[in-house]
Order: structure tokens, then C-alpha cells, then sequence
């Protein structure tokens, strides 16, 4: 009898430590690592036969960030909607967006590297916001071919107020040779960069008590052995207790247009001219882009906000079509609804008009783009743990 009670408070001791172990994991757990999920879902009505109205799920994304320890953290962020298969060159789904580790150093903490799959450090808040609340993208970061990629960044805090980074990354996510066969567009006696990378330099900055953030960037970029793409960018922000803008500023230098902005219509306008015309990558373009956005809290309730885009695409001679071979405009306004304080919940509605509209020779080929569209739904970015 004796040893069997002596048993029993044995593995009551074990079971106790055992308790309190598993308690211990859990609350350094919750405490280190933040579970987040990013969704939108809306009801849309347009005005374009070939675009079919109903609900559509906008955002679905699954986003898991953490502390390692004090120095180590990492990042990874999922979209449930986009394609599961793997890039030719980085190995890594459209659908992953982030997949990185971030080490600080430095004796005052002032530098840190991340590794990894990460966003795209060039200047602009448009991209930087979280996409739940983003309804509709300007065509710069639409096209994108390279808006999460993986690279290395260095980035050094300068002071409170000012921070620069350097990133240097993959300028395409898909190997050369795999990017004119997908597209069924020849080669045209392009060849594949030794050394295909890009590399951005940044700068953020806060000004006015933080009420005034700028965003700079400038970079360059080549996928075609000889054909290196420069741009620069400059996001600018202005923070106010109920009111919140942005406006960002992109011009771009394209030697090859990867991102197909304008090549397919350009080869159907030659097409035209010659029936047996052979596709090819528009080259030596320019590209620019200004993008305003404001938010204004009517009441802690009740939000309405306003987004205006307006991009040009330029010849710039070789193509021998001209200036402004297309012009975009994107314009909306919108209002929200927030019932819960303590949840990022919103109930939403909007208008938007989208337009694009080309130059002489292209819209012989090419009608106008003029498309409206009215869209009621709910966002939450749900922070689950």
C-alpha cells in the first residue's frame, strides 16, 4: 500500500510538471507569435458584358509572424487564393508572399538583414498598405512581375526618424528561358542576363512628429542580357488624427516589357499592317504613374475614402508610335462602416470608374477601356492570435 501511494504522488509530480510545462509553451507562444487573417468579400456590378456581375472573394490571405528571441523573428504571409505552383527560378508559389527570417545587430540594434521570400521595397504606399483595405490597384502594381521575391535586405536606422535599405533580389521570378514560350513570344535575339538580379535603395522618413512620411526608392533591374530597366519612386504620406493620404510618384525606364503593359496590343497592331507578324516584347518604353488616395474618419464609426490614379505610357523611339501610347484612369469613392471599436471589421461600399484609352495608331486595333463599377461587401483583418 505504501508504494502505491508513493507511486500515485510520483506521477502527480510529473503530471504537475508536465502541466506546468506545456503552460510555459503556450504563453511564450502567445506571447511571441501573431496569427492573422487578411479577408474581403464583396458583391460587384459592372457595366461590361464579358466581366459576369456576383460575390467574389477579394482577399483571402493567412499571415504568421514571430519572435525566435529578441534578435530572430520571422514572417510568413499566404494567399488562399492564388496558384499553388511553383516559379521556374525561385521555386516559390504566386500564392506565398512572404517566407522570410529578419536578424537585428549591432550593438545599438540599428541594423537589421532579412532572407527570403519579402515585399518589394520600392517607394510606394499603395503596395505597402495592407491589401484588405486596398479595393482597387493602379496597373503599376497590377503588372508588377516581381512585387514579392526573394533577396536579402540590408537596412540600417539611421535615428528614430530615418532608416535606409538596400535589397537586392531576383528581377523575375521565372527563369529566362520559360518566359517567351509561356507567352508565345519570340525571342527577337534576346539573351538571358549573366546575372539577372535587381536591386533597390530606400529611404523612409518621418517628419512633423511622424504626421508627414516619405517613402524614396530608386532602381534598376535586367532580366535580357543588355537591357537593364532604372526607376524611380517617391511615396509620400500624411498622418492626421481622423484624416490619413498618400500620393505616390513612379517613373520607369522599361528596356523590355517582361510585364506585357503594351506589347500584346502593339503586336495586334502590327498584325494589322503585316499577317504574319511574329510577337514579340515591346521595347524602350517609359512609364509613369501618380496615385492619391484619402481617408477621412466622419465619425469613429463611419469612414469614407476617395482613390485617384492616373498612368502614361510613353514611345520612347524605337517602337515609332509616339507618345502616350496608352492612358490610364482609375477614380472611386467610397464609404465604410466600422461596428465594433476593439475589431478591424468593416461593412463597405464604392464606385469606381475605370479608364484606358490609347494613342491614334493603337486605337484603330484597340477600343477604349471604360468601365464602371459599383460593389458592396465586408473586410476583416482578423488577428486570431
Amino acid at each position: 500500500m505504501k508504494k502505491f501511494v508513493i507511486t500515485l504522488a510520483i506521477l502527480a509530480s510529473l503530471g504537475s510538471a508536465k502541466a506546468q510545462k506545456t503552460s510555459e509553451v503556450l504563453e511564450k507562444i502567445q506571447n511571441n507569435v501573431d496569427i492573422n487573417l487578411l479577408l474581403r468579400s464583396s458583391l460587384e456590378f459592372t457595366d461590361v458584358e464579358r466581366k459576369q456581375n456576383g460575390f467574389r472573394q477579394n482577399e483571402a490571405r493567412f499571415q504568421v509572424t514571430g519572435e525566435i528571441n529578441d534578435r530572430l523573428d520571422y514572417n510568413v504571409r499566404i494567399r488562399l487564393h492564388k496558384s499553388q505552383i511553383p516559379k521556374t527560378l525561385d521555386n516559390a508559389p504566386a500564392s506565398l508572399d512572404y517566407a522570410s527570417l529578419s536578424y537585428t545587430l549591432g550593438e545599438n540594434r540599428d541594423w537589421r538583414v532579412t532572407v527570403g521570400k519579402q515585399a518589394n521595397n520600392f517607394g510606394n504606399w499603395e503596395f505597402e498598405k495592407n491589401p484588405t483595405f486596398e479595393y482597387l490597384y493602379s496597373d503599376l502594381i497590377k503588372t508588377q512581375t516581381n512585387l514579392f521575391t526573394v533577396g536579402a535586405k540590408l537596412a540600417h536606422q539611421i535615428n528614430d526618424n530615418h532608416t535606409v535599405e538596400v535589397l537586392v533580389y531576383n528581377a523575375k521570378n521565372d527563369t529566362f528561358d520559360s518566359l517567351h514560350p509561356e507567352s508565345d513570344f519570340n525571342e527577337n535575339n534576346l539573351t538571358a542576363s549573366e546575372l539577372p538580379l535587381a536591386t533597390n535603395l530606400a529611404w523612409r522618413g518621418n517628419f512633423a512628429n511622424k504626421k508627414f512620411r516619405t517613402f524614396y526608392s530608386v532602381g534598376a533591374s535586367q532580366i535580357a542580357e543588355g537591357k537593364t530597366d532604372f526607376q524611380l519612386a517617391m511615396g509620400n504620406k500624411l498622418v492626421l488624427d481622423r484624416f490619413e493620404a498618400y500620393l505616390d510618384l513612379q517613373h520607369t525606364h522599361i528596356a523590355v516589357d517582361y510585364a506585357d503593359m503594351i506589347s500584346s496590343t502593339i503586336n495586334e497592331y502590327r498584325r494589322t499592317m503585316n499577317p504574319n507578324h511574329i510577337n514579340i516584347y515591346a521595347q524602350k518604353l517609359e512609364s509613369q504613374t501618380a496615385v492619391l488616395r484619402l481617408d477621412y474618419a466622419i465619425t469613429p464609426k463611419w469612414y469614407i475614402t476617395a482613390k485617384s490614379v492616373y498612368e502614361r505610357l510613353n514611345d520612347r523611339g524605337v517602337n515609332s508610335l509616339g507618345n502616350s501610347l496608352s492612358q490610364h484612369h482609375l477614380n472611386l469613392i467610397g464609404i465604410e462602416y466600422k461596428p465594433f471599436a476593439s475589431q478591424n471589421f468593416r461593412f463597405f461600399g464604392y464606385y469606381a470608374n475605370d479608364y484606358k484609352h490609347y494613342n491614334n495608331a493603337l486605337h484603330k486595333v484597340v477600343n477604349k477601356m471604360n468601365i464602371n463599377i459599383f460593389a458592396i461587401g465586408a473586410l476583416y483583418n482578423l488577428n486570431a492570435f
